[in-house]
């Protein structure tokens, strides 16, 4: 091992800021990132927010991609207004809720919004904690980061938040989601993260992908990984995302995949706690 570089990874786990969770856990909240875009991510945060909601818990998917935002038409709904409108106090983020389905709601994002696009990263913070103010409210928040680092950094903020990186078994992918973690790791300290791995042909290829982050984080971090699991490719349900059709109702392969991975994964973000148990 080079002496320099061990003391540099000293130095930044010694520089790095701990989690402000302790004393205060709040509204269990899943946040699903990415290194890159098209790797399905929102797709998944859907799903997983379907089957809690199913589960009897009342959830609330947030869109954290301000600007760039497409969770509403991947549901088929109309945002009742724009984020710009919080800006100028025009509107509460209660306000931009809207229901889904029994015991699921969705604040949608924005996109294109010229205000959104020149706020500096200090100013998105405070933002996207204005957002996070109605959570209280729920049993469960599901949480769409957009992709890319500062988005996740920015939404593994709240209290009780759970970093799950879903990639896909590529090598750019790979790349980008151990930088993801990476930054987690130093920005958020010991926070677990999660892996979940997308559009694999075989549980095998899923975990061989795991795998291959989890020595670099072991290795370069010294933490560990949570896997949650691998999701089969699902050409149905490409079909549906381009056919804007409500496949969060479906009852597909990819689907019923994240599914079974977040009744699998509930005692590892806090799920089965009564909190997150309610029946709306």
């Amino acid at each position: 091992m080079n002496d320099q570089a061990y003391r540099l990874r000293q130095m930044a786990a010694q520089s790095r800021r701990p989690v402000e969770h302790q004393g205060r856990p709040g509204t269990p909240t899943l946040v699903f990132g990415s290194g890159k875009g098209g790797v399905g991510k929102s797709v998944v945060a859907i799903a997983a927010a379907t089957r809690l909601a199913e589960s009897g818990a009342k959830v609330l998917l947030l869109d954290g991609d301000f600007n760039l935002a497409n969770l509403h038409l991947l549901l088929g709904v109309e945002p009742v207004a724009r984020i710009e409108t919080l800006l100028h106090g025009d509107a509460r983020p209660e306000d931009l809720v809207i229901a889904v389905h029994q015991n699921l709601w969705v604040l949608p994002g924005d996109s294109g919004g010229e205000q959104l696009h020149t706020l500096g990263t200090v100013d998105k913070a405070r933002l996207f904690h204005r957002l996070t103010g109605v959570s209280d409210q729920y049993d469960v928040v599901v949480v769409d980061a957009g992709a890319g680092i500062e988005s996740v950094v920015r939404c593994c903020a709240v209290p009780s938040a759970h970093p799950i990186i879903v990639t896909v078994p590529e090598p750019a992918a790979l790349a980008d989601a151990y930088a993801v973690i990476k930054i987690i790791n130093f920005q958020a300290g010991h926070v677990p993260v999660t892996v979940l791995v997308n559009r694999v042909d075989s549980d095998a290829q899923g975990r061989a992908a795991f795998e291959r982050l989890e020595v670099a984080s072991q290795r370069f971090l010294q933490e560990p990984l949570n896997y949650l699991g691998a999701v089969p490719e699902d050409e149905l349900l490409r079909r549906a995302v381009r056919e804007a059709s409500p496949f969060w109702l479906g009852d597909t392969p990819l689907v019923r995949s994240i599914k079974e991975h977040i009744d699998h994964g509930r005692a590892l973000f806090g799920l089965d706690a009564p909190a997150a148990a309610g029946t709306g």
